[in-house]
């Protein structure tokens, strides 16, 4: 019978660049976040509902939100989070 090859994820492989990495680092990820567009607020601005800035605006100034919006907040943040793990 025939062993199955089984590599470790701390092992080190060649990046192609002359380089070497971490096996872990190489394995594709659909739920990753690209985090160079995620720090450009910009770019998520564009797509960001207005009424959501209005609150974000609100709590940068310390100021209290109604009971609607915190439930805008709220349903907002559960629809991304299931987006985030939906697949």
């Amino acid at each position: 019978m025939r062993k199955p090859t089984i590599l470790s994820l701390d092992r080190e492989v060649d990046n192609g660049d002359g380089d070497t990495t971490k096996l872990i680092n190489t394995v594709a990820d659909d739920r990753a976040i690209d985090v160079s567009a995620w720090i450009d607020a910009k770019t998520w601005l564009l797509g960001c509902p207005i009424r959501l800035v209005q609150i974000a605006q609100k709590r940068i100034n310390g100021q209290s939100l109604s009971n609607y919006e915190r439930l805008y907040l709220y349903r907002y943040r559960k629809s991304e989070n299931q987006k985030m793990f939906a697949s």
